[in-house]
């Protein structure tokens, strides 16, 4: 039972380390699979962090949910590179993350990332409250890109995000 700063949630504090592995191999490689699954999207070097709908969104997203957010992207491929040959990268028989894994995703990706770049500067429309603007890119500032046309998020949210 949860006590002190955990009561009423889900977390469980336990007496120390585990002695044995909380998961399975096969559930590792389960995992991994559903982790690499989430990079480079339909070819396009771009990852996602949900697949399909995602309920808590509220109907966001017709068609399902296709977003790169660039801290997420670069963060999974810093997560990718420690996976590659590691205890974690390997066990199972699926999904393993070999350097042959790493460097397809990785050179998908800087793919991807050059492409947003180069967009910068490029004049785009987005909505600005209600109304429908046409601006330049800063693709420096731009987090958060749809994946199925390669351009930033066109709807209102915080543009532009300067908060890392």
């Amino acid at each position: 039972t949860p006590q002190g700063d955990f009561a009423g949630s889900c977390f469980v504090t336990i007496p120390g380390p585990l002695t044995d592995p909380p998961f399975s191999d096969s559930a590792i490689a389960k995992m991994r699979g559903y982790f690499m699954a989430n990079l480079n999207i339909d070819g396009s070097g771009a990852m996602m962090a949900a697949r399909g709908a995602v309920p808590a969104l509220h109907d966001c997203c017709e068609g399902g949910y296709s977003y790169d957010w660039v801290r997420d992207g670069a963060l999974s491929m810093l997560a990718l590179q420690a996976l590659q040959n590691s205890e974690v990268g390997t066990v199972g028989w699926t999904h393993q993350v070999t350097p042959d894994v790493v460097r397809e995703k990785m050179t998908a990706y800087i793919g991807w990332v050059k492409h947003v770049q180069g967009l910068h500067n490029a004049s785009f429309s987005h909505y600005d409250g209600d109304q429908m603007v046409t601006a330049m890119i800063d693709s420096h500032l731009e987090p958060k890109w749809n994946i199925s046309t390669g351009k930033p998020y066109i709807y209102n949210w915080c543009r532009k995000q300067s908060d890392g």
